[in-house]
C-alpha cells in the first residue's frame, strides 16, 4: 500500500464540505479514468486534478503538478495525489492549500 497525501488547493477559503466533495470527486476521477492511463508510466509522481472539469496535470512533485494545472484552470479547487495503487480515502490525509 502506498502512503499518499491528498492536497486540496483553492483560490479562496472553502468549507470542509466543499473540500470533502472536491476530494471525493477527484478520487473518483482518478480511480475511474486516470489510474489506468497514468499508473503504467508515472508511478510515484504526482497528479493534480480539477474536480469540476476532470482536467489534470502530472508533475514530479505536488507543486509542479498544481502549477501546471493552475495555468490552464485558474479558478476552482485542485486536488493533488500521488500516482499509484491503493489510493487512501481523501479524508484520511489532506491539507487545504489556499493559493492565488
Amino acid at each position: 500500500m502506498t502512503n499518499s497525501a491528498v492536497t486540496v488547493e483553492s483560490e479562496t477559503p472553502r468549507s470542509f464540505v466543499d473540500v470533502d466533495h472536491a476530494s471525493a470527486e477527484a478520487l473518483r476521477i482518478y480511480r475511474e479514468v486516470l489510474s489506468s492511463q497514468l499508473e503504467p508510466e508515472h508511478l510515484g509522481r504526482m497528479v493534480a486534478i480539477h474536480p469540476d472539469t476532470g482536467d489534470y496535470a502530472v508533475g514530479a512533485d505536488s507543486p509542479a503538478a498544481r502549477f501546471a494545472l493552475r495555468e490552464r484552470r485558474p479558478k476552482g479547487m485542485i486536488v493533488t495525489m500521488s500516482i499509484g495503487p491503493d489510493r487512501p480515502h481523501p479524508a484520511l490525509d489532506r491539507m487545504l492549500d489556499i493559493g492565488t
